[in-house]
């Protein structure tokens, strides 16, 4: 047991140095996009999450679909629909 939470820790380690571009709207002008940084993201910020995007944060699916992996801090292999 051990060995999962000390792998679940290094990954999330890495997964904080994760810098991918995301498409954000803030001031609540949501025909005004910005592309920032991931790591430049703020509570409150709405940005749009594109097919095969690593989410490098905690957010919240305003609409559509999301099929997240989180077999890092669950330690399933089945991703949670």
């Amino acid at each position: 047991m051990y060995c999962v939470i000390r792998h679940s820790r290094s990954r999330l380690k890495a997964g904080t140095i994760n810098r991918s571009k995301v498409i954000v709207f803030r001031r609540g002008n949501l025909s005004e996009e910005q592309e920032i940084e991931s790591r430049n993201l703020v509570p409150g910020d709405v940005f749009a999450i594109t097919k095969g995007m690593s989410v490098p944060c905690d957010c919240l699916l305003v609409s559509g679909e999301a099929l997240m992996n989180e077999s890092s801090l669950t330690g399933e292999v089945v991703p949670v629909g």
